[in-house]
């Protein structure tokens, strides 16, 4: 899969002309401004993977540095939902299912799923559909512990469906065995009410490790 994501993201990089986004590869991670599907675990300890959008790119390090102590592997992509998106749409097949199935493999001891917000957001992507995947993907998890991070509910972005958010949360808010309420966290978000602020960031990852300490 390594190549194949590789490949792809270069494509995409000089499809849109944007130099900053060529792929800086590691032994363990192909990564790109547009995102990562890392293959192994990087630390020491109980094995966590965390499956993301955008949030989960741009908060990575803090990630990294929040979940010290435990082995992470992080699959995150801007713009994907749980069920879909534009690198979806381009590889041809649901990236975060599939993801979630190869990193369900490794029977990891925590699974958070930060997803949902693109879901609401995308007029291609459907409450119903982002319900299926949120199913699936954590039956693929059937031993590890779930931790949920919900999406926002106050956000004015244009083409964002609240109803959508409200939707995939109670889902999320019934199914997780640990939940990372970001249903209204206007203090840590940019004036869109989604993406997050620096501080947003340490924020979010801290209250992700609370989570993943609590399973």
């Amino acid at each position: 899969m390594r190549s194949r994501w590789a490949v792809a993201l270069l494509l995409v990089a000089a499809c849109n002309g944007e130099s900053e986004a060529e792929p800086t590869t590691t032994t363990t991670t192909t990564t790109t401004s547009y995102g990562h599907i890392e293959e192994r675990y990087e630390g020491e300890g109980p094995e966590v993977v965390v499956l993301g959008d955008s949030l989960t790119v741009h908060s990575r390090e803090a990630l990294r540095k929040a979940l010290d102590g435990y082995s992470v592997k992080v699959g995150a992509m801007v713009g994907e939902g749980l069920s879909g998106g534009p690198w979806s749409s381009f590889v041809g097949y649901p990236i975060m299912p599939t993801t979630a199935r190869s990193y369900a493999k490794d029977d990891p001891a925590v699974a958070v799923l930060a997803l949902g917000t693109n879901d609401a957001w995308s007029s291609g992507l459907s409450l119903p559909a982002a319900q299926e995947a949120w199913r699936a993907m954590t039956s693929e998890f059937a031993s590890s512990c779930i931790v949920g991070v919900t999406v926002t509910e106050s956000t004015t972005a244009a083409n964002y469906s609240i109803e959508e958010a409200r939707g995939i949360n109670a889902l999320m808010l019934a199914d997780s065995d640990q939940v990372v309420d970001w249903r209204q966290r206007a203090d840590v978000t940019a004036p869109d009410g989604i993406h997050l602020t620096e501080q947003g960031r340490e924020v979010r990852a801290e209250e992700i490790r609370d989570a993943v300490e609590a399973c």
